[in-house]
Order: C-alpha cells, then sequence, then structure tokens
C-alpha cells in the first residue's frame, strides 16, 4: 500500500507491505532513523516542519496500532531491523486517531 507522508518533500510517498499480522514500512526519507521517528525530530530541510511533525505523529501511531518494521532509507539499524523482523517499540496510547490509509 502506498501512503503519502509529506515532510521531507511535499510529495514524499512510502510503501507499507503487509505480511500476516506484521506490517512493513518502508520509510524512505519520512525519516532517517527510526529513534527520530518516534521522537518526532523532522530533518531540518522540511519545506513545513508542521506537515512534516505530523507525518512522523501518523506514522508512530500506525506503528502502535499495528506490528510494524520501520525501514527508513539511512538508518543503520534497517537491515537488522528487517533480518530480525523488529518491531518499532512501542509504549503508550496511539498519538493521532487517524489511520495511516487516510494520510
Amino acid at each position: 500500500m502506498v501512503v503519502p507522508t509529506p515532510g521531507h518533500t511535499n510529495n514524499h510517498q512510502s510503501v507499507i507491505v503487509r505480511d500476516g499480522n506484521m506490517s512493513y514500512f518502508l520509510a524512505d526519507d519520512a525519516r532517517y532513523a527510526e529513534r527520530a521517528m518516534l521522537e518526532t525530530r523532522t530533518d531540518g530541510v522540511s519545506p513545513d516542519e508542521k506537515v512534516a511533525q505530523d507525518t512522523l505523529k501518523r506514522i508512530r501511531d500506525f506503528a502502535r496500532q499495528h506490528a510494524t518494521v520501520y525501514l527508513p532509507a539511512h538508518d543503520p539499524k534497517t537491515k537488522e531491523g528487517l533480518e530480525g523482523r523488529q518491531a518499532v517499540p512501542t509504549d503508550g496510547e496511539p498519538i493521532l486517531s487517524t489511520p495511516m490509509q487516510k494520510m
């Protein structure tokens, strides 16, 4: 499923692949590292910081609602996350109630 993830660029898109109960979020440059996404830290070059932060919150919400392996393009842990099928660590309640599909 292709989902809009504006922020790094206005028309940025990511891909979610579902395999059973696990989702694989191919984030590309939505956020360079999983930790930065979880902390809602933008990359500093986004055309609109508010849009970028909203996208990161929606990704985090998706990961809290669905077991998700987050796969950003520049995180050195991406390979081991994929190989070990390491889901994003979640704690607390979802940030937003908006499902990813409605972004």
